[in-house]
């Protein structure tokens, strides 16, 4: 589901949950249900959100710049990252098409980078990156 489609579920939710509250007091009868859809409706619409945010990023001058700061363990979090700092991305091996490319930098850390958040072409884009950075095969010993 996209972000803009939960978007919409939660302002109808809302819409819904209003209606309940207002029917409710009017009646006299208990507002729980009227509460419990107006939460619901934040609470997706939060998921909504935060969804749309998180794999947002832009790349300029060489450098990827995220909209939410990406955590690298050991508490460093980056926002901004030199694209000659990553040696490798590769695709998630579970799925068929890239839906989300492992980063990995030359330091070893890595983070994942999902295509959820990009805008539409967003998988061209990662298949671009798994290119550009590909996974140097170690040669193989002599037996």
């Amino acid at each position: 589901m996209t972000a803009e489609v939960v978007a919409i579920l939660a302002i109808v939710l809302s819409f819904i949950g209003a209606w309940e509250l207002i029917g409710s007091y009017e009646s006299g009868i208990d507002l729980l249900p009227g509460v419990v859809v107006i939460i619901l409706a934040i609470l997706v619409f939060g998921f909504a959100y935060g969804t749309s945010r998180f794999g947002a990023f832009s790349v300029q001058d060489g450098v990827m710049m995220f909209e939410l700061p990406i955590y690298l363990g050991r508490g460093r979090r980056i926002r901004r990252l030199a694209l000659e700092s990553i040696d490798y991305v590769m695709e998630d091996p579970i799925g068929a098409s890239p839906t989300k490319v492992r980063v990995v930098l030359k330091d070893s850390t890595f983070f994942w980078i999902s295509a959820a958040g990009l805008p539409p072409g967003g998988s061209d884009f990662l298949r671009v990156m798994v290119s550009a950075f590909p996974m140097e095969k170690t040669p193989s010993s002599p037996k």
